[in-house]
């Protein structure tokens, strides 16, 4: 489309994940022009007219053994597993533009994903302050702050929280302390007014 920017991945791709654990990750796209994405789970090429001939049960929407099965979500682009072997796959997510109700572009990365043995137990973020909800709506000209919790199980280990940045104007702060806390906060202005959610993604490190 004329004067258009591509989205852009804010996210580096993830290499590995741990088996018999759940593992939710976000690519972080990002379109500098403001246009409405949607994701596709989609089958990764090999060549500029060939891609990948799973084996069944692998699928492009189920490339690893997962319980329950990996599930997707086409708004945010969330993909969420837990796997139960250990493998070598590969899966792809394209991420479409939409301008005016019109799909102006897309993008598509492709992913190697090793599932590996692990001793250590992932660490958590809650939802908005403190809960289990990840959703909030909020007003042209209001403000819109709330916290999120980090947690582990394992005692003795030190958090890190980092956002993408997705939103252009808003902020996050994060505490001190071995398990940190953040905080967001953004006030939209009247051209922020959009019936598409506005996506960002946290991540714990521990």
């Amino acid at each position: 489309a004329p004067c258009n920017n591509s989205p852009t991945f804010s996210n580096i791709p993830v290499p590995f994940i741990c088996s018999g654990q759940s593992y939710c990750f976000n690519h972080g796209a990002v379109d500098p022009d403001g246009d409405s994405l949607s994701y596709s789970l989609v089958t990764p090429a090999t060549g500029p007219t060939t891609t990948v001939t799973y084996i069944s049960p692998y699928s492009a929407s189920q490339p690893l053994l997962s319980s329950p099965a990996v599930s997707f979500n086409n708004i945010t682009g969330d993909i969420c597993m837990n796997p139960t072997q250990i493998i070598v796959t590969v899966m792809a997510v394209r991420v479409e533009e939409w301008r005016n109700g019109i799909m102006i572009g897309s993008v598509v990365r492709d992913i190697q994903l090793h599932t590996i043995s692990c001793t250590n137990n992932l660490p958590t973020i809650t939802g908005i302050n403190g809960g289990n909800n990840f959703s909030a709506s909020v007003c042209a000209r209001n403000t819109l702050s709330f916290y999120v919790n980090s947690t582990d199980p394992d005692a003795g280990q030190n958090l890190t929280l980092t956002w993408n940045g997705a939103i252009t104007g808003a902020t996050f702060t994060t505490s001190g302390g071995p398990l940190p806390s953040g905080t967001f906060t953004w006030t939209p202005t009247a051209a922020n007014i959009s019936n598409t959610p506005y996506c960002f993604t946290i991540t714990v490190t521990d």
